[in-house]
């Protein structure tokens, strides 16, 4: 499949990852993640981890992966806006 050649890098975002529960959607979704085009990056935003293949993103740099402790006010750490 050749994706069209897009000149700007772009981030998809999936908000509340979790309550996707469909196979076919999982399935489909993973696809796309396998054959991003490289200007492409997932910002992937879940209360547990889905069944996709996060652990080859993260290693390409392709997934930012935000977890609940690094979203949390520390009271020893000061907030950072």
């Amino acid at each position: 499949m050749n994706w069209p050649h897009f000149l700007i890098p772009f981030i998809l975002v999936l908000d509340d990852l979790h309550v996707l529960h469909s196979e076919a959607v999982l399935n489909m979704l993973s696809y796309l993640l396998e054959h991003m085009p490289p200007q492409m990056h997932l910002a992937a935003l879940t209360r547990t981890d889905p069944p996709l293949p996060l652990a080859r993103l993260r290693v390409r740099g392709q997934l930012l992966d935000i977890r609940a402790d690094q979203l949390r006010l520390h009271k020893t750490r000061p907030p950072f806006f």
